[in-house]
């Protein structure tokens, strides 16, 4: 087999041997005699590629490059720089400086000519023989087929792809309009005006709470006119455990007027409470079936992309992602709700006029004695805080005052405070 060496004066001859059991060709190269390059061709028909492997003889260099075929209709019969349905190959290709040129004039089989190639380790380029004209014309045919096939097939693409999209979008839109949908409608409930009263465990830790604040408060607030009366406070909380200021309410058992203590409440109290939290009781919020309803609105789609389809992995790597949003709320989700608490106790606000006259006691100790009508003892603690109030001067001996004692008995026990408010001197 002559070769033409384009950049060399010596004569070039080449061997080619098939080994149809290895599916392999190979070609050895001759100059003057002496081997100097060897090409090689394996044909993995598994995979429908094939390895082309360089060495020379000389240096010992060695290159190695692959063809991976897109076929259709077998229109790989000739490679042209390892590009497959390649439809610009000509007659003439085997004068032109082509990287690699060679034929597979049967694909069913795995036997290859080689046309042209380049030495791996310099600029010399070897052309073995011409292209066989029936193998091009068959090539040139079936690749004209091939980009009908494939210009068409890219268009059907897009179409599918556009319509695995469109589905895909539609149903992520759906389950996030779901899970919208669910956390609305938890906000919702956590931020409704509750019916449900408080039970016994939560009630009874809330009233303990409420002793404690109440009974501080109530030390520093007096009424000054008679009330006995047995009230309750109504104070619903949202599912966060934050005071619905505007829903709380003061009842009293025998119908008087709690006007004394609402002011009380929205001037002293409600300030508290608006910066505490309160428990509150935990329900289910789950919603099992959520895969199942997404599933059945978008069954018609789904039936269109069976297993082992195009676009049913996209569908099932859309469907995983869709799970793992709605899995939060199929199981095991509990929400905080609103609660209504209630805050029951008595409450007896005494209150009477009585005079002061300052003395000096049996024992020449600067006193008070009690000159009302109704003389009573005037205890330690009473004295102490009229001092402390300033009330006292050295011009006075004689003090007009209201003394006012607070009675709370509610879940701690009962707990009485007074003051006294002055009403006149001489």
């Amino acid at each position: 087999m002559k070769i033409v060496n384009e950049k060399a004066s010596e004569p070039t001859t080449a061997v080619r041997e098939y080994f149809p059991n290895e599916d392999k060709t190979k070609y050895t190269i001759y100059a003057n005699g002496e081997e100097k390059y060897e090409v090689s061709f394996k044909y993995f028909t598994d995979n429908d590629s094939i390895e082309v492997a360089f060495i020379n003889k000389l240096t010992l260099a060695t290159g190695r490059k692959s063809v991976k075929f897109n076929r259709r209709s077998g229109s790989h019969y000739i490679i042209r720089n390892y590009s497959p349905n390649d439809s610009t190959v000509t007659a003439m290709e085997h004068e032109n400086l082509n990287q690699i040129l060679f034929s597979v004039p049967n694909p069913a089989t795995s036997e290859i000519y080689l046309n042209q190639f380049r030495a791996i380790d310099d600029e010399v380029y070897f052309t073995v023989q011409a292209l066989v004209p029936a193998i091009l014309k068959q090539h040139l045919d079936l690749t004209a087929d091939y980009w009908r096939m494939y210009i068409q097939d890219s268009v059907n693409e897009q179409r599918r792809l556009a319509n695995v999209a469109l589905v895909k979008k539609r149903m992520v839109d759906y389950s996030d309009s779901m899970v919208k949908s669910i956390i609305n409608r938890a906000t919702n409930k956590r931020q409704a005006i509750p019916n449900t009263t408080a039970d016994k465990n939560l009630s009874d830790a809330f009233i303990l709470r409420m002793d404690t604040l109440f009974t501080r408060i109530f030390k520093s607030e007096f009424a000054y006119e008679n009330i006995v009366n047995d009230v309750n406070i109504e104070m619903p909380v949202n599912g966060e455990g934050i005071l619905f200021v505007a829903q709380v309410k003061t009842s009293s058992k025998n119908g008087e007027s709690t006007e004394w203590l609402q002011r009380i409440v929205a001037s002293k109290i409600i300030p508290v409470l608006q910066q505490m939290r309160f428990a509150t009781p935990v329900e289910n919020d789950n919603y099992p079936n959520l895969m199942e309803d997404l599933l059945a609105v978008f069954r018609t789609d789904m039936k269109k992309y069976p297993p082992k389809t195009p676009g049913f992995d996209e569908f099932v790597e859309t469907r995983t992602a869709i799970l793992n949003a709605y899995e939060p709320y199929m199981v095991n989700r509990r929400i905080q709700v609103p609660v209504k608490y209630n805050y029951p106790f008595k409450i007896e606000v005494k209150q009477r006029k009585a005079t002061w006259k300052v003395i000096l006691n049996e024992n020449g100790i600067f006193d008070f004695d009690d000159k009302s009508d109704q003389k009573e003892f005037i205890p330690d603690d009473l004295k102490q805080i009229f001092l402390d109030k300033m009330y006292y001067d050295r011009k006075s001996r004689k003090y007009e005052i209201n003394i006012c004692t607070v009675t709370i008995t509610n879940n701690a026990g009962s707990t009485t405070t007074k003051d006294i408010q002055l009403i006149s001197k001489k």
